[in-house]
């Protein structure tokens, strides 16, 4: 029986350019990851602040129908406006409250910074927007 032989410059295995080739393939692809994670997180934090300004649009306005008699009949705004807008600059970045009424309806707008946008323009504001009767 006969044993093959290798000589000294046929040697198996990586080359090292195999194995430089396979490093910049991992690299790509963890920086890869590392941005989607990026973007996710950012993603999260701007749906978080909407659901944020969701939830205070819905309790201005149940707080308003729950005293609506002291609306009912007066064309003015609700007294605790300054309140709620203190309570939406708080939790919200940059956060801006305007309430409408036209007669028997409240329209509440919210508005904010929203970083996931800010790559457009620095200053574009996200706005939630809900009109109810009182």
């Amino acid at each position: 029986m006969r044993v093959a032989s290798r000589s000294i410059g046929q040697e198996g295995g990586f080359s090292l350019l195999e194995v430089l080739v396979a490093l910049i393939v991992v690299t790509i692809g963890l920086l890869g990851l590392a941005a989607l994670q990026g973007r996710s997180l950012q993603t999260n934090h701007s749906a978080y602040l909407r659901t944020q300004a969701t939830n205070l649009a819905y309790q201005m306005l149940d707080t308003w129908r729950a005293n609506r008699g002291s609306l009912i009949g007066n064309n003015n705004l609700p007294a605790d406006l300054d309140t709620w807008k203190t309570m939406v600059g708080q939790m919200l970045p940059s956060g801006s409250l305007t309430v409408t009424r036209n007669t028997d309806q409240l329209t509440v707008e919210i508005g904010w910074l929203d970083a996931r946008w800010a790559e457009a323009a620095s200053e574009q504001t996200t706005k939630f927007t809900v009109t109810s009767r009182i």
